[in-house]
This record gives structure tokens, C-alpha cells and sequence, in this order.
């Protein structure tokens, strides 16, 4: 039985190549991620204002993989004094209608940007139902992360000349063993 040294020198190169390729991956992730990353906030804010109460962020999930988080703000004020956490989970899940009475003697006072079209107080209330965005913003970041995902994977490459563009693969492996 005859082993040729450049057989030996190929399955050490694929070994090499099997070891680097789940790095690789990972950092295709995290790359087509932080770009993601970058864009996210201009789609979400065109859906609607509140996604700036919106926190992204990502993690480390298992060993080499990565996830990207949404949630909302805790602790934090809208400019006109309110719970963000709500306005973004308002805009995130929907709201239910639901109507709002005056307590005791006092009627309730709208802001002086509401007057306009409304009385100055009210006695009662009835606030109608949102649907949330929810399945919009996943479809958005997804298309996003996609999109990003393949830019990486062509930046980073897999084949023989990683990612770069345009060379040519060589026809036939080349070897300095055995002749011309």
C-alpha cells in the first residue's frame, strides 16, 4: 500500500479548512448582524415614531451563533412626560379599546393640542383599538439580516479563494509532486 505525501498534505489541509469554517460562520453572523444592526432603527421608525423607545441589541446564543433582541425601553419618558415602555409596547403588540371616565366632580382636561376639533373636558373617553406591528417588523428585520447575511457570506467566502471577486478557479489542482 503506497499513501502519496500530498494526499497526507490534503486531508491536513481539509482538516485545517473544517476547523476554521464554524469560526468563519460566526463571523459572517455577527457581521451580517452589526450591519443589520445600523438599519433597523430607519425601518422601524418609518412604521412609526415610537420605535425610538425600541432597545436592539445583540447576544451570544450557544456555542458560535448570535441573536438580535427588541424590546422596549424600561424607565424611560416620551417627551410629552409618558411611559415609553408602553408607547413602544403599544407599537410593538396593539392596544385593546377601551374607555376612560372622569373620577369624582372634575372633568378631564385635554392638552391644548387637542382642543382644536374636541371639547376642553371631557367626562368620558373612548380610546379605539391599534393593532400592533409586530409581524411587520419581524418581516422587516428579517428581509434586512437576509440580505446582510448574503453580503457576508460573498465578503467572507467559503471556496478556495474566500471571498474574493473576480478571480478565477484554477482548472485542476495544482501539485508540485509528480512532474511537469
Amino acid at each position: 500500500m503506497k499513501i502519496n505525501s500530498n494526499a497526507t498534505k490534503q486531508m491536513e489541509a481539509l482538516m485545517n479548512k473544517i476547523d476554521t469554517y464554524p469560526n468563519r460562520i460566526a463571523s459572517i453572523q455577527q457581521s451580517a448582524l452589526s450591519r443589520s444592526y445600523d438599519s433597523i432603527y430607519d425601518k422601524l421608525y418609518n412604521l412609526s415614531p415610537a420605535a425610538k423607545y425600541l432597545t436592539v441589541y445583540i447576544e451570544e446564543s450557544g456555542r458560535l451563533g448570535y441573536r438580535m433582541k427588541i424590546t422596549p425601553d424600561k424607565g424611560a419618558r416620551t417627551r410629552a412626560g409618558g411611559d415609553a415602555y408602553i408607547a413602544a409596547a403599544v407599537f410593538i403588540s396593539g392596544r385593546k379599546s377601551y374607555k376612560v371616565k372622569a373620577r369624582g366632580d372634575y372633568r378631564m382636561v385635554l392638552r391644548p393640542e387637542s382642543v382644536p376639533p374636541y371639547p376642553r373636558a371631557l367626562w368620558s373617553a373612548s380610546i379605539p383599538s391599534k393593532s400592533g406591528y409586530k409581524n411587520q417588523i419581524k418581516i422587516e428585520i428579517k428581509e434586512s439580516v437576509i440580505k446582510n447575511l448574503e453580503y457576508a457570506i460573498k465578503r467572507f467566502g467559503f471556496g478556495p479563494r474566500g471571498g474574493s471577486a473576480g478571480l478565477e478557479d484554477l482548472p485542476r489542482p495544482r501539485s508540485r509532486a509528480g512532474g511537469r
